[in-house]
């Protein structure tokens, strides 16, 4: 069902904004876009370990592998990008639309605020600047064509405090906002004006995003994931 949202503003200020979602309340769950947790668990004393519960003893790997001073990490790499791959993509949008790379970067914040970092290949959410109107389907295009390996996702969290800074300018609410209003009031606080342009997907691990909009967009990504995985 397509739902449209027209707003009728004048100046680049407040740009005419048109939204049109295949399903607003739609999010993709994928687990290759998790949702990392920054508790840190009690480290015991390795040392301690060692003497009370000896290793195996198959062989001497241990012992070699135990003493390797390296790096180890279970979390994923963050994703990042380029000041040449943001510049890039920003020329790229502006000569598909025949625009400034400015109103591009305002184009493209816009999409990515209001839903299109959504993987659903029905949604496309479209804003209006100036008579241009921008789709996300061809904005994530520039952004998988320039950039490999990383989603709109992962893109709009590298530019996350822009984005957020454009939206609450052009007073474009984030793509989450919407169903944690409707799903979970519990976790919002409804004192802060700037809730609405906080609660996009992909500011779940903004260290700026305020600490209780991060906590409702964990709670959301999580029933999501776990209805999905009930559907399989």
């Amino acid at each position: 069902m397509n739902k449209e949202i027209n707003k009728s503003l004048p100046s680049l200020a407040r740009p005419n904004l048109t939204f049109q979602l295949d399903n607003i309340d739609s999010d993709d769950t994928s687990p290759t876009d998790t949702v990392t947790d920054n508790t840190s668990p009690t480290i015991p004393n390795t040392a301690d370990l060692k003497v009370s519960i000896p290793p195996t003893g198959i062989s001497d790997l241990f012992e070699a592998a135990y003493t390797e001073d390296v790096a180890v990490s279970d979390k994923a790499e963050k994703k990042k990008i380029t000041k040449k791959d943001l510049e890039a993509i920003v020329s790229d949008i502006a000569r598909i639309y025949d625009t400034s790379t400015s109103l591009a970067y305002i184009g493209l914040c816009t999409t990515l605020q209001a839903g299109g970092t959504n993987k659903n290949k029905r949604s496309n959410v479209k804003i209006t600047i100036n008579n241009i109107t921008f789709e996300s389907i061809k904005v994530n295009e520039v952004i998988y064509r320039i950039v490999k390996n990383i989603t709109p996702r992962q893109f709009a969290r590298c530019i996350a405090n822009d984005i957020f800074h454009i939206a609450v300018k052009h007073m474009i609410t984030g793509n989450a906002y919407v169903s944690l209003k409707r799903y979970y009031p519990q976790l919002l606080l409804n004192s802060n004006p700037l809730e609405t342009y906080w609660a996009a997907d992909f500011q779940v691990d903004n260290i700026y995003c305020p600490d209780y909009i991060r906590t409702a967009l964990r709670q959301r990504y999580a029933d999501k994931f776990t209805a999905n995985k009930k559907k399989q």
